[in-house]
């Protein structure tokens, strides 16, 4: 069921949004991503992109340096890791400032 629901807002509202929506699991993972998202960053198949982290579905330059996004010591700088651990404490909106450079092109 849960995976229907997930198509059908890609398709239709979520999918829309001139903005960037990712929507991730506990781990951190991403479970979905919108149009937006998926063609200012390159992804032309979103299945690339799910069950990785942000770091690595972005191809972070730090995400690998120990064993994937969120675990190197640049990672306790980033933005969007910031953003996201501090999400999950306070369970309440939280911004940061990403600067983002990939490596390659996914």
């Amino acid at each position: 069921m849960k995976c229907s629901l997930i198509y059908l807002y890609s398709k239709t509202f979520l999918g829309k949004i001139d903005q960037y929506i990712l929507v991730l699991n506990s781990n951190r993972q991403i479970v979905f991503s919108n149009e937006s998202f998926n063609s200012d960053f390159g992804i032309d198949d979103v299945t690339k992109v799910l069950g990785k982290r942000v770091g690595e579905a972005l191809d972070c330059r730090f995400a690998w340096q120990v064993v994937g996004c969120g675990t190197s010591d640049f990672c306790r700088e980033c933005g969007a890791a910031k953003a996201m651990l501090e999400t999950q404490t306070k369970k309440e909106r939280c911004l940061q400032r990403v600067h983002h450079t990939h490596q390659k092109k996914l």
